[in-house]
């Protein structure tokens, strides 16, 4: 995650990620082996009850043992059950506000790795984080993701980041 974040040149994500990843450092540090091989546990249970930097942590998490295309292939139905649970657990987040979760699902999307892959869903996600602040790389891939977009998409876009925008301000 590190090494992606720094990829990515923002420097407000990497800050982000590098803070996240050294408390679960601390955190886990006191942890056995047996303990830490019950996490995937762990972290559904915690993300079912909507701590967000679990649903963050899911599905990273519930696919580090599928480490191998032979494991890939043989668990495939596993797999795809997680991804649809993990797209759950992120829009959760996303819901809440965290600006991670946002910026993950806006390349979700846009990948098409946990859902098929969806330019206007990518781009609403990425304009709304834009919208809130924080990520400074998020104008540079509306405007890459622009490129590969009708008017009539991303005006559709625009709508749903606006729209989501108001709802959050009315809680």
């Amino acid at each position: 995650m590190e090494a992606l974040a720094a990829e990515s040149g923002d420097k407000a994500l990497v800050s982000n990620i590098v803070a996240s990843l050294s408390e679960d450092r601390v955190v886990c540090a006191g942890l056995s082996d047996e303990q830490l091989a019950t996490r995937d546990h762990w972290i559904d249970v915690a993300a079912r009850l909507g701590q967000p930097e679990a649903q963050l942590a899911y599905f990273s998490v519930a696919t580090e043992k599928f480490d191998t295309p032979e494991k890939v292939v043989a668990n495939i139905e596993e797999i795809a059950r997680i991804k649809t649970q993990a797209l759950i657990y992120l829009t959760s987040a996303a819901e809440k506000g965290n600006r991670t979760a946002i910026f993950n699902l806006a390349n979700h999307y846009h990948d098409g790795t946990l859902a098929r892959r969806d330019p206007v869903k990518a781009y609403a996600y990425m304009r709304l984080l834009q919208q809130r602040g924080g990520v400074d790389s998020a104008t540079k891939y509306l405007d890459l993701w622009r490129r590969d977009m009708t008017t009539e998409q991303v005006m559709s876009a625009e709508a749903i980041a606006a729209d989501a925008n108001k709802r959050r301000g009315a809680r």
